[in-house]
């Protein structure tokens, strides 16, 4: 429930702030990168709690730790927005350019409702599976990649065929359509949907469950719960 406070409460302050409010699209494109940059930090602290309540194997890979590696993509992933942002509301104004004032607000209002959603799942945290874990930073990491979708349609729209708000409503659009895909169950079936094997064939079908004996095997390697070393 605080996720989705969380998700359903920025987007109305994103899309609010734009089309009630009559913010600077700058500012709100702004505003959604903090927001997810703020979503990434808080979802690390969670998945850094989930390993030491429970020390599943998922958490660590050859190299590292789950942890480290889902941060390195993540902050990798923002660091290469940040140029394409800089131009595209710096130099170029696209949207109107950015209102620091706005920002400012904007951004404490979304560090609430990250909190919020982060304290609601701390609850039951300890009996949460690996797998739960994996789903959310996956979300995190879309989000994230959201962003760079967003920027490139933004750039084409903006200064390649001159329409300003290209960038904003690629933005709305694709994150409200994240933030409700994460709510709806997965999908991931056995067996694969009856046209895909008419239109693929048999060899499809067999790949197709090859595949998710694989995942159901790596899922059940990744929920063991190794034992702690002693200091």
């Amino acid at each position: 429930m605080g996720l989705l406070t969380h998700l359903v409460g920025f987007n109305v302050i994103a899309i609010g702030g734009v089309f009630l409010r009559h913010w600077p699209d700058g500012t709100a494109v702004a505003l959604y990168w903090c927001e997810s940059l703020m979503f990434v930090l808080s979802v690390s602290i969670l998945v850094a709690l989930h390993r030491r309540f429970t020390n599943k194997s998922g958490h660590y890979l050859k190299r590292g730790t789950y942890n480290k590696s889902f941060l390195i993509t993540s902050f990798v992933c923002a660091l290469i927005q940040v140029p394409f942002l800089v131009a595209l509301v710096g130099l170029f104004g696209v949207g109107g350019g950015l209102d620091p004032h706005l920002l400012w607000r904007g951004a404490g209002a979304a560090a609430i409702l990250v909190l919020i959603g982060f304290v609601s799942n701390l609850a039951g945290l300890a009996d949460r599976p690996f797998s739960w874990i994996k789903q959310i930073t996956d979300f995190a990491l879309w989000r994230e990649f959201v962003v760079l979708i967003a920027i490139f349609i933004g750039v084409f729209g903006g200064v390649v065929l001159n329409r300003p708000h290209t960038l904003i409503y690629t933005f709305a659009a694709l994150r409200l359509f994240t933030d409700m895909v994460i709510m709806l169950p997965e999908y991931n079936p056995d067996d694969p949907p009856g046209w895909m094997v008419k239109l693929f064939g048999s060899d499809f079908a067999k790949d197709w469950r090859s595949k998710r004996e694989r995942e159901r095997s790596l899922a059940a390697e990744n929920e063991i719960s190794l034992p702690r070393q002693e200091d």
